[in-house]
């Protein structure tokens, strides 16, 4: 990623000048952001067979990470190391396709028929793809929170440096960004230079 450079506290700043720069780039951080997905996962799922589950709370306290959230990439981790994992596909969608019968059929379905986490999720459940009316916006690497419809937010339920962990009226739970949550209606927070949100919608 030689043209992209952290300075300091600021914003990374981008100094490709081509078009094929910032593809190659754009592709180059996303896949990265997933692989530290999968990364996490390994650290989880080692700690979970070295040390057991009773670990885990501790652990979360020394990393500032949940319980949950490290069993959950503990637990995604070890459901595919006996599958072919999609290339394309978050981290978030095998977490959902782990829970079929099936899960390499799963997976394969959603990056065939570009599915999103919700929609996946539904089919996992059901067993039957969602019906549409307009055609589907391509599945990439983006994170999770990219695929939950940001209309939908019921509530922030916990605020984090890179993340929001959101509450959907459906009582489903997903991580966010903050610009999804700029995009459905939040606010700019005022007590932290503007570099968080609200935690009401407008």
């Amino acid at each position: 990623m030689t043209e992209l450079a952290l300075a300091g506290e600021n914003l990374p700043v981008f100094k490709g000048t081509e078009y094929e720069d910032h593809v190659n780039t754009w592709l180059e951080v996303d896949r990265s952001v997933q692989g530290h997905y999968w990364m996490l996962g390994a650290v989880a799922a080692s700690l979970v067979k070295k040390y057991g589950e009773d670990v885990m709370g501790k652990f979360g306290s020394d990393v500032g990470a949940s319980k949950q959230r490290i069993w959950r990439y503990a637990r995604t981790y070890r459901d595919w190391e006996n599958f072919q994992r999609s290339n394309i596909l978050s981290f978030h969608h095998h977490t959902v396709a782990a829970r079929a019968d099936e899960p390499e059929k799963a997976i394969g379905i959603a990056e065939d028929e570009q599915l999103s986490t919700r929609e996946l999720d539904a089919f996992v459940k059901t067993g039957e793809l969602p019906k549409r009316d307009m055609p589907t916006v391509p599945v990439t690497q983006q994170e999770e929170a990219e695929d939950a419809d940001p209309n939908g937010i019921l509530r922030i339920v916990r605020a984090g440096a890179m993340e929001y962990v959101v509450e959907y009226g459906d009582g489903s739970r997903y991580s966010v960004t903050r610009a999804v949550l700029l995009d459905s209606g939040y606010k700019k927070c005022s007590c932290c230079d503007g570099y968080g949100v609200e935690r009401r919608r407008t």
